[in-house]
C-alpha cells in the first residue's frame, strides 16, 4: 500500500474514535460539532479521492479483468437491493431512492475497493 493511503486510513481510523466518542458520550461544545462536520467533509473527500484512484486504475487493466469486476459490482448490487427491497416490503416500510446508497456503496466496495492496496495505483 501506497505510504499516502496509509497515512489517510489512519487519519480516518483516529478520526472515526474520536466521533464515536463524541456521539456516544453526547458532548455538546461548539468544537464537537465542528469536528462532525469536517469528519463529514473528510468522508466526502475520502469517497471522491477513492473513485478517482479506482477510475485511474481499472483504466491500466485488461479488459477481462475490468468486465469481471463489473460483473461481480452489479451482481452485489442487484443482490443486495433486492434483499432491502425485500425487508422493506417485510416491515411494510416505505421505499426511497436514497436507500438504494447502502448496497451501492457496499457493491462497489466488493468489487473494487482491492485495488487501492496496490502499489501500481
Amino acid at each position: 500500500m501506497k505510504k499516502s493511503n496509509k497515512v489517510i486510513l489512519t487519519i480516518a481510523i483516529i478520526w472515526s474514535a474520536i466521533v464515536m466518542l463524541i456521539v456516544f458520550r453526547n458532548i455538546y461544545h461548539p468544537l464537537a460539532t465542528v469536528a462532525l462536520v469536517g469528519y463529514g467533509c473528510f468522508l466526502v473527500g475520502f469517497a471522491l479521492y477513492s473513485i478517482i484512484l479506482v477510475i485511474l486504475s481499472v483504466r491500466k487493466q485488461p479488459k477481462s479483468v475490468v468486465r469481471q469486476r463489473f460483473r461481480t459490482f452489479f451482481i452485489w448490487f442487484f443482490g443486495l437491493s433486492i434483499a432491502l427491497i425485500a425487508i422493506k416490503l417485510l416491515r411494510k416500510e416505505s421505499m426511497h431512492i436514497y436507500n438504494l446508497a447502502l448496497p451501492l456503496g457496499m457493491s462497489f466496495g466488493i468489487a473494487f475497493l482491492n485495488i487501492l492496496g496496490k502499489k501500481e495505483v
